[in-house]
């Protein structure tokens, strides 16, 4: 069971590794990832629910965008947030799992890294 102090422990692990966005209707939180540790989570989802796992990954500066959580009240709310981060983080590729984590998405961007 997630209490709260725990998820105010992630929520700031996150925000102070600039590896979250945010606007008044939403938020997400994503790893930038290099091949071999998006392999691991591919093959692997549980990974992403052990806490000391995130904290590692926060460390990896790869070129791909890997979100681990997204909300917003309107579907369009989770779409921007997604672009912004694109233009922002300029990745390679993005990634999620859908809700119960049993499909990997992946998509390739016409992004190039910095």
């Amino acid at each position: 069971m997630i209490d709260a102090e725990q998820v105010y422990n992630f929520v700031t692990i996150m925000d102070e590794n600039h590896r979250s966005y945010s606007c008044n209707d939403g938020f997400c939180f994503f790893l930038r990832l290099d091949n071999v540790a998006l392999s691991k989570i591919k093959e692997n989802p549980k990974l992403l629910t052990d806490p000391d796992t995130i904290k590692g990954l926060l460390f990896c500066a790869g070129d791909n965008i890997h979100f681990i959580g997204v909300y917003g009240r309107k579907f369009r709310v989770i779409r921007q947030a997604i672009r912004e981060v694109i233009a922002k983080e300029k990745p390679t590729s993005i990634s999620w799992y859908n809700q119960d984590m049993s499909k990997f998405i992946y998509r390739r961007t016409l992004c190039r890294p910095s």
